[in-house]
């Protein structure tokens, strides 16, 4: 089918069956995908999902899982530029980095540990949550970075409503997180919601 119509006339199923490639006894690998298709949702939902829950999966093994998650990382380097080398040169820049934040099912909270030239030293998950958001203290994001040459930091997280407005929750743990940056001697330059292919930043916002 994909070599007669081409790629874009296959189904999720039929995507994941070609990469899965075999079955197992009594299941098909075409009912294999379907079934780990109904148990996600969807592939944005799957390309989010952690290793264990894949494996978890009757007839997915570490191979497979492993095929799978090489495959999403294809995609999301795909999206994301080359030039991760670059310094950070505004909100737009950082959003185009990390925009696959928005495949997730739950928030997740980075930071960018940055150098005196805004070049990205490290990039840290502080805090994984749920659909509503994610549990997270501002000791929480330092302590990985006060071990680094940090200048600079920011706050990077997703909304998996697809709605990047930031939240008076998100507006609050900015700030704080500003303050406390200002006593360790690390400037907290920005934080960035993302949305489905939209993003807002508290600077740009004027909340910064």
């Amino acid at each position: 089918k994909l070599l007669a119509f081409g790629a874009d006339t296959l189904s999720e199923a039929e995507l994941l069956a070609l990469i899965l490639r075999t079955g197992l006894a009594g299941q098909t690998v075409d009912a294999l995908a379907r079934e780990i298709v109904e148990r996600f949702g969807s592939l944005r939902a799957l390309a989010g999902a952690p290793l264990a829950a894949i494996c978890g999966i009757r007839g997915v093994g570490p191979a497979k899982a492993a095929a799978l998650i090489a495959a999403v990382e294809i995609a999301r380097r795909l999206v994301t530029p080359r030039d991760l080398d670059e310094p950070i040169h505004d909100s737009l820049t950082v959003f185009e980095r990390c925009r696959t934040l928005a495949w997730l099912d739950a928030e997740q909270l980075l930071v960018f540990a940055l150098d005196a030239r805004n070049r990205v030293l490290h990039r840290f998950c502080v805090a994984r949550g749920s659909l509503l958001g994610c549990g997270f203290r501002p000791r929480d994001l330092f302590a990985p970075l006060i071990r680094l040459p940090v200048r600079a930091a920011i706050l990077v997280h997703n909304h998996p409503s697809g709605d990047p407005t930031p939240s008076g929750d998100d507006v609050e743990l900015t700030r704080r997180v500003v303050e406390a940056g200002r006593l360790l001697g690390i400037e907290v330059l920005d934080h960035i919601v993302v949305g489905d292919g939209c993003y807002e930043s508290l600077r740009d916002r004027g909340d910064i």
